[in-house]
């Protein structure tokens, strides 16, 4: 009996050794990268995600992306980007063992043809507008992941990230007042004594509120070129991404929107990305042209002028269960500062936030826990890299080394 139960004994330690090493071998993050298919170059901020979930993520600015796949053996994986044609493949042990490089091969952009009946620019892009704004979830919870830096004549001197959680909320008496709450669950911010400071740093403006990305819930936020009463300020083109040359389908409507004036609200052009099928807004991508860069806003205090330089910005939606939330926010902005005599000193602010999961039954935030205002403010010095335990964007190399030396 003793031979018997010390046979069982190890047989469960052996069984369970087993498991346990299993366990800590099975792969259960998919690691690669995302490269245009002829010119073999990264290509940033392309969506990752699995077909039939909401688990997703975007490749970061070398093309580099991580994205977490445990319980979804059975899955597929898909990767698209703007101007590509999508790429799907199998999740697979061998897929999860070599990490691997997705090549995407550039997408044929036709005009779309000229016909009585067919939709002008701006009245597909209203209707879009309209559809993408009736199928927005609501009320939502993102569970987020967000980080922002801040350089000085192009060296990292700020650096911030947190696990966000946003409550949003459809408001249908005001839609563009939709209720956005934040609450920032864990943070840390890295500071350079050499960050500026003193009169220099009161007179930037403050683009880097954590409630800024939430406000993107409603999709006309900071765009004018999709408000129908600015219509006029723009010039539209409409273009079709047209998968096969044979049965010419459509699998995509782009805007191209291209301002017509000098006035500072009507500046930025844009490229809307627009799903044939559901009307949906994909994606928004807008920026500054170089042309209209003087043009654009200024602030002067004395003898210190500010002026911004660059602004950019990049919005995802996606779609579960036929309904539509914001999955990926990043902007960019920058300023030029001039001090008395002083030669200009360069400031860029840049944020990403990418919603890592959906939460279940969202309810609003209790007011007690809830955060508006720089992440700066609220960051401690926690060093764990919340990247790693979720679907959230990669740091670059260069980011990598500056959160570290930042950290210190």
């Amino acid at each position: 009996m003793r031979l018997l139960l010390f046979a069982f004994l190890l047989l469960g330690r052996s069984l369970g050794a087993g498991s346990a090493t299993g366990q800590a071998l099975a792969p259960l993050v998919l690691t690669g990268a995302v490269r245009d298919g002829q010119t073999q170059r990264p290509v940033p901020y392309a969506s990752v995600s699995l077909l039939h979930t909401t688990v997703g993520t975007v490749s970061n600015g070398e093309g580099a992306f991580r994205l977490q796949v445990a319980g979804h053996a059975a899955d597929t994986v898909l990767v698209q980007a703007l101007g590509y044609a999508a790429q799907k493949q199998a999740l697979s042990a061998t897929l999860l063992a070599n990490p691997p490089v997705f090549s995407l091969q550039p997408q044929a952009m036709e005009l779309a043809p000229v016909r009585v009946t067919g939709p002008s620019p701006t009245a597909l892009l209203n209707q879009a507008v309209r559809q993408t704004r009736a199928d927005m979830a609501s009320p939502l919870l993102l569970k987020t992941y967000y980080r922002e830096f801040v350089t000085r004549d192009g060296v990292y001197t700020k650096f911030a990230d947190a696990l966000i959680d946003y409550y949003l909320e459809a408001n249908p008496r005001q839609p563009e007042h939709p209720t956005v709450q934040a609450q920032v669950l864990q943070s840390r911010v890295g500071e350079s004594p050499a960050h500026g400071g003193g009169l220099l740093t009161a007179l930037l403006p403050k683009p880097l509120d954590v409630t800024m990305a939430g406000d993107y819930y409603n999709i006309l936020q900071s765009s004018p070129f999709l408000d129908s009463t600015a219509f006029y300020f723009y010039t539209y083109r409409l273009q079709v991404l047209v998968a096969d040359a044979e049965t010419n389908e459509a699998t995509g409507y782009v805007i191209t929107c291209t301002p017509r004036t000098r006035a500072e609200r009507h500046l930025r052009q844009a490229t809307v990305y627009i799903d044939p099928t559901t009307l949906h807004i994909r994606r928004i991508e807008s920026e500054v042209p170089v042309a209209l860069q003087p043009y654009n806003y200024s602030v002067r205090a004395g003898v210190v002028s500010a002026n911004v330089t660059t602004f950019y910005k990049r919005l995802e939606y996606r779609e579960v269960h036929g309904r539509v939330y914001p999955a990926f926010v990043r902007m960019e902005r920058g300023w030029q500062v001039v001090a008395l005599a002083k030669a200009p000193t360069q400031y860029n602010f840049s944020s990403e936030l990418v919603v890592t999961d959906l939460g279940a039954n969202p309810a609003p935030i209790p007011h007690a826990q809830r955060y508006a205002g720089p992440l700066f403010r609220r960051g401690t010095r926690y060093e764990y890299p919340y990247w790693l335990e979720s679907n959230a964007v990669a740091a670059t190399k260069a980011e990598e080394r500056a959160i570290q030396e930042l950290s210190k």
